[in-house]
């Protein structure tokens, strides 16, 4: 392991997982008093239970990139479409965020099966966009079938507006 990098187990990061998705929970609102923490938000809950331990604005609505990352990985292996098939990373149609560089460059390709692994290790926003828009429908198909898995998950609260989660609205 590389001094400095941070490694997760699939248990670690799932356990991650479901503490975020709490943020977006009606649970979130039944936390009890805890830490004075200097974070702006902020949940902890223990696997297979209900409730927070605690939590800081855990019903504030936040843009959580990664966890929509997860989603539109999730959203893709649900929509049947063919992994094998390659995908041409084509510009933007709409400028990226201020803070989204990229090292996939227009015109490459690559199988569908390896771009959510980008989209999710590299936390790449180009890929995720290149997702949706290769969805049957397209981008806002693809965001309407975000959404509706997000209910599908009793993520209430939760209102995703594009694959790479890093719009304010």
């Amino acid at each position: 392991m590389k001094p400095g990098v941070a490694h997760f187990s699939l248990r670690d990061l799932w356990s991650c997982l479901a503490v975020l998705l709490l943020l977006a929970s009606p649970l979130a609102s039944q936390a009890a008093p805890g830490p004075n923490l200097a974070s702006v938000n902020a949940a902890a809950a223990l696997t297979n239970e209900d409730g927070l331990l605690f939590g800081k604005n855990a019903d504030r609505p936040v843009p959580i990139a990664s966890l929509t990352k997860v989603m539109t990985a999730l959203v893709v292996l649900d929509s049947g479409v063919p992994l094998d098939e390659w995908l041409t990373f084509r510009k933007r149609h709409t400028p990226a965020a201020a803070n989204a560089y990229t090292r996939i460059r227009v015109d490459s390709e690559l199988p569908r099966s390896a771009v959510p692994r980008i989209a999710l290790m590299s936390s790449e926003n180009f890929a995720a966009h290149t997702l949706a828009r290769s969805h049957p429908g397209g981008l806002r198909a693809f965001i309407a079938a975000m959404n509706a898995k997000a209910r599908g998950l009793g993520l209430t609260k939760t209102r995703v507006v594009g694959p790479p989660g890093l719009s304010a609205a």
